[in-house]
C-alpha cells in the first residue's frame, strides 16, 4: 500500500498528487518520479538479457490482467525499465499506478 504525506519531500521534483485527490504521495518502494512528475520510473539492472526479457513478459501479464499498460523497454542487454503513468488522464499519476507499481514490486519480490 502507498504511505500518504502531508507535503513532499524537498527532493522531489514535483508532489505526487491523485488526479482525483490533493492528497500528497510517497512512491512505492524502488520506485521515482519522471522529472515532471508525471509517471513512476523503476529501473532495474539484471543478470543478462533473457532474465530482463524473462521479467518484462511478467510485468506485461500482471499489466494486462490489471487493464494498465506501462511502458516497458530494455536498455543496453541487462536493464530493464518500466515507466507507470495513466494516459486517458492527461499522461498524470492515478490510484491504478501506485497499485500496479506495488503489485509489480510484489512480483519482483517473488524472484
Amino acid at each position: 500500500m502507498f504511505c500518504c504525506a502531508s507535503a513532499a519531500p524537498a527532493k522531489w521534483p514535483t508532489a505526487v498528487r491523485l488526479f482525483s485527490s490533493s492528497t500528497l504521495l510517497h512512491p512505492p518502494r524502488g520506485w521515482t518520479l519522471s522529472s515532471n512528475g508525471g509517471a513512476l520510473i523503476r529501473r532495474r539492472k539484471l543478470a543478462s538479457f533473457a532474465a530482463c526479457v524473462q521479467e518484462l513478459n511478467r510485468i506485461a501479464a500482471l499489466a494486462e490482467k490489471a487493464n494498465h499498460h506501462p511502458d516497458l523497454s530494455i536498455k543496453n542487454w541487462n536493464e530493464l525499465s518500466i515507466a507507470l503513468t495513466t494516459h486517458e488522464k492527461g499522461n498524470s499519476l492515478s490510484a491504478k499506478d501506485m497499485a500496479l507499481a506495488n503489485a509489480i514490486n510484489e512480483l519482483i519480490d517473488e524472484t
